[in-house]
């Protein structure tokens, strides 16, 4: 919000498509290949959209980066003493709880991408385990969803939940304030108060 006020377009158009829609639109598309079964998602298209989320989904972490540095950048500290008079200057920003979470929640989805895509090879190797014949049970089993392709119901079920609290956690992480800026001394009243 306070790039578009500043007018600052491009920043606010690279925060909003690295920190909000980017991480949406990933666990979107690894939802689809995670419930998709071959009939809407071959196994050969499933293959490109898992290497494409593995090779571009580790983005999500660069808005972390820059959080990171931006909150190292503008620590600043100041101290003067001139003629009996002291003057201090103290800016600290601070990480909250929405920052840790988002950043929770992204290796969370890189994770659940990883064991995805592991599955995936999984089910590739079942198809081409077969020779040719297509109404064989196991060239059958490859149209089914990518969940079923788990060890068990309860990998299948976490894989799910992991997918959805990471929804959740960067949706609510998205609509609240990840840092404040702490200030005291009398410069940063006078610089904070028009």
């Amino acid at each position: 919000r306070d790039a578009i006020h500043a007018q600052a377009w491009l920043f606010a158009f690279l925060v909003f498509g690295f920190s909000g829609l980017w991480p949406v639109v990933k666990l979107a598309l690894m939802a689809l290949a995670w419930n998709a079964d071959g009939s809407h998602l071959g196994i050969e298209d499933r293959e490109r959209l898992l290497r494409f989320l593995d090779e571009y989904g580790k983005y999500s972490l660069v808005d972390t980066f820059l959080t990171v540095l931006a909150l190292q950048s503008y620590k600043i500290q100041w101290e003067s003493s001139s003629e009996g008079h002291d003057i201090a200057v103290n800016v600290v920003p601070v990480p909250k709880k929405a920052f840790f979470s988002f950043v929770a929640a992204t290796v969370l989805s890189l994770i659940v991408g990883h064991v995805t895509t592991f599955l995936h090879k999984r089910a590739a190797e079942v198809d081409e385990g077969l020779p040719g014949v297509d109404d064989s049970p196991t060239k059958k089993a490859c149209v089914k969803p990518l969940s079923r392709f788990a060890s068990s119901r309860r990998l299948r079920w976490q894989l799910t939940a992991g997918l959805s609290a990471t929804g959740a956690v960067i949706f609510l992480s998205a609509l609240t304030p990840s840092f404040f800026v702490s200030t005291s001394g009398v410069f940063s009243a006078i610089i904070l108060d028009p």
